[in-house]
This record gives C-alpha cells, sequence and structure tokens, in this order.
C-alpha cells in the first residue's frame, strides 16, 4: 500500500515539473516583448514664450497706478509713479535746458568762422546803435528849445514835404508801368524812405518844439551809456575772435559742457528710478499695487508677458533619459486641461546645468509649442511624450 502511495506521489511530482518547464517558455517570449523600450514621457509646466517681474529700484509711496491686468505695453512704457516723480521730471527739464546752454556756448566758442562772422555782424549792429544814441543825446542835450534848431528842422521838413510830392507825381505818371520796371521800383523805393525820413524829422520838431526836460535828457544818457556797453563788449569779442580761440574759455566751456550732461543723467536716473517702466514688450499680468501703498526695492509689483509663443519646461527627466533627448527632436504635449488636444513642439534647449531632485539627477528640458490653443494658461501641467 506504502509503495502504490510512493509511486503516485513521484508521478504527481514528474507532472508538475513538466507543468512548470511548459509554463516558463511564455514567459521567457513575455520577458523579451517588455525588453522593447517604451516611449519617453515627462512631465512639464506651460509658460509664456517671456515673462519679467516689475519692481522698484527704491523704496516710496505709489503715486499712480496707469495699467491693469490684460493691458498691451511697450517696451519702456511707464507702469507705475511713485508720489515724488513730478519734481523729479521738473528737475530733468532744468538740467537739459542747462546743458543745451551749455553745448551751445560751446559750439560757439569752438567754431571760430562762424563766431567771427556773427562778431563781425554784432559789432556793426553795435556801433549802429551807439552812433543812433549819440546823436540823440547830443542833439537834445545842450540845445532845449533853441529857436535855431527849430527854424532849421522846419526848413528840412519843408524841403523833404517838397521832394516827396514831386516822387508822388512822378510815381503816379508811372501807373501804367509794370511793379517790376527798375525806374518805378526805384521811385517807390525812394518815396518810402522819403516818408520814414519825414516821420523822423517830424518828430524830432515835435521834441524841439516841446521843450524837452531833465528827464528826457536823463533817458537818452542811459540809452547813449547802455549802448556804449554794448559797443565795448561787440569790441572785445571781435578782437578775441581775431586772436583766435582762448584755450582758457575753451576748457572751461568744455567743463561746463561735462557737468551739464552728468546732471542730466543723474536726473534722468533719479527720474527713472520713481517710474517703474515695462523691460519688454507684452500683456500686464497680476497687478498687485494701488495708490498710496508703500514699496520697497525688489517687491514685484506686477509681471508682464509676452504670450505670442508658449513654451513647455520639463524638469524631472533624468540622466539616463536625458541623453536620449536632442535639440530639434519632435514632441507631443498633451495638457491635463485639455486632453483631448495634442500639441506638436520642439525641443529648443536643453539644459547644462542640473538638479538633485530626492536623489536623482535632473535636467530642464524646454519645447516650443508648434501650435497653441486659445483655452491655455500660464502654468498649465503639461505631459511630454519624446518621439524615438
Amino acid at each position: 500500500m506504502k509503495k502504490h502511495i510512493s509511486l503516485s506521489i513521484v508521478i504527481a511530482l514528474t507532472v508538475l515539473i513538466l507543468s512548470a518547464c511548459s509554463t516558463s517558455r511564455p514567459t521567457q517570449t513575455a520577458s523579451t516583448a517588455a525588453s522593447t523600450p517604451a516611449q519617453l514621457i515627462a512631465e512639464g509646466r506651460l509658460l509664456p514664450t517671456r515673462s519679467l517681474d516689475e519692481s522698484f529700484s527704491v523704496p516710496g509711496e505709489v503715486g499712480q497706478v496707469l495699467v491693469k491686468d490684460g493691458d498691451s505695453v511697450k517696451a519702456g512704457q511707464v507702469l507705475v509713479t511713485l508720489s515724488n516723480s513730478a519734481s523729479a521730471q521738473l528737475a530733468l527739464a532744468q538740467a537739459q535746458q542747462e546743458a543745451l546752454a551749455a553745448q551751445q556756448n560751446l559750439d560757439t566758442i569752438s567754431n571760430s568762422k562762424l563766431s567771427s562772422g556773427s562778431a563781425a555782424l554784432a559789432l556793426a549792429q553795435a556801433q549802429t546803435a551807439y552812433n543812433n544814441a549819440l546823436g540823440y543825446y547830443q542833439d537834445r542835450s545842450n540845445t532845449q528849445g533853441s529857436a535855431n534848431l527849430i527854424t532849421v528842422t522846419s526848413s528840412k521838413l519843408l524841403i523833404l514835404d517838397n521832394k516827396i510830392g514831386d516822387l508822388e507825381k512822378n510815381y503816379n505818371n508811372m501807373a501804367e508801368l509794370s511793379n517790376s520796371d527798375v525806374k518805378k521800383a526805384q521811385v517807390l523805393q525812394d518815396l518810402s524812405q522819403a516818408r520814414i525820413d519825414r516821420v523822423n524829422l517830424k518828430k524830432l520838431l515835435d521834441y524841439y518844439q516841446a521843450n524837452p526836460n531833465s528827464l528826457d535828457v536823463q533817458t537818452l544818457k542811459a540809452k547813449l551809456d547802455l549802448a556804449t556797453a554794448n559797443l565795448l563788449d561787440a569790441k572785445r569779442v571781435w578782437d578775441r575772435m581775431q586772436n583766435g580761440v582762448d584755450p582758457n574759455e575753451l576748457a572751461t566751456a568744455q567743463a561746463r559742457v561735462k557737468t551739464a550732461n552728468a546732471a542730466v543723467a543723474s536726473a534722468q536716473a533719479a527720474l527713472d528710478a520713481l517710474q517703474l517702466s515695462a523691460g519688454m514688450a507684452g500683456t500686464v499680468v497680476d497687478t498687485a499695487v494701488i495708490p498710496g501703498q508703500q514699496v520697497s526695492v525688489g517687491q514685484t509689483l506686477l509681471s508682464v508677458a509676452d504670450y505670442s509663443n508658449w513654451l513647455v519646461e520639463t524638469d524631472n527627466l533624468t540622466e539616463a533619459e536625458v541623453v536620449n533627448v536632442v535639440e530639434g527632436q519632435k514632441v507631443n504635449v498633451v495638457l491635463d486641461a485639455l486632453p483631448d488636444v495634442t500639441l506638436p513642439g520642439i525641443v529648443t534647449h536643453i539644459n547644462n546645468r542640473y538638479a538633485e531632485v530626492r536623489g536623482d539627477i535632473t535636467y530642464t528640458v524646454t519645447i516650443t509649442l508648434e501650435k497653441t490653443d486659445p483655452r491655455m494658461r500660464w502654468g498649465m501641467t503639461a505631459a511630454v511624450t519624446f518621439a524615438q
């Protein structure tokens, strides 16, 4: 009986061993199939092509907030100002005005030819003004009310009236001639000058006849003194131009320009510090500032994002995986929020610097999307499948 039981056990064990051998072959086949490399899939984050956080470089109180979320802005556009920016603008305008005056002065000194011509003209004008002032003063200072001067001046006025009458008669006789006729034009010019001379002579006669007081003479003396001073100044400038540019004067003018330009740069920097300007063109995002708010240096008040294109960044590719990725490689991106939309993209950058995450060495890979969807939002989670 025992022999039968033992034989039965041996037979049963043999059957089990054979069964085990026969089932191990399919397992080996399955293991071989499983060794085929799977697609590389990584998790990423959707980002705009560029973004910039905006903050002040100086502390202060917010004066104006000139934008709101969703506004499109240009690079350099003022977004927020601090409360004392108006005085800074005035200081800049004053500095710019001084810089302009300093540059004009330097140009006048440096350009000897131009300065010489200007000095000659100024001297001639000053000389004419002096001659007129001297004549008026001499005519009126010591001969107030002189009967002889009144008689002489009246005679001159009568002669001038006759001359004007003759000229008017000649001009009227030339009515049929063209205005471009040389003789007619000369007669008209002589007539105009005679009328001007008559006005001046009549004023002089009126003055003699009015017996001018000492105050009138003092006024004429003051005008003569001013004309004399202007003439002396014009002569000094003319003499200096004849001797060439004074090196000391030139150096002083150059120093003035340098100082003025430095003041403009300083005033501009002070104003820039009080005006928060967009560092790039884009759309205003996440505005977190109101007028009257106290802000500190480096405090992010808003962001500007460029939504003209979209990127996906994945930072969980291990060192064993990143070696299978190259720039220019095609990928497919599926956003968790849009599972039915597949967005093609291309690898545009692989960061050479690593990060250590929970003991794994990982690298950041940037993908530029070749297709977008209006429902996309900054920060959406994405699954990135790298083509093999």
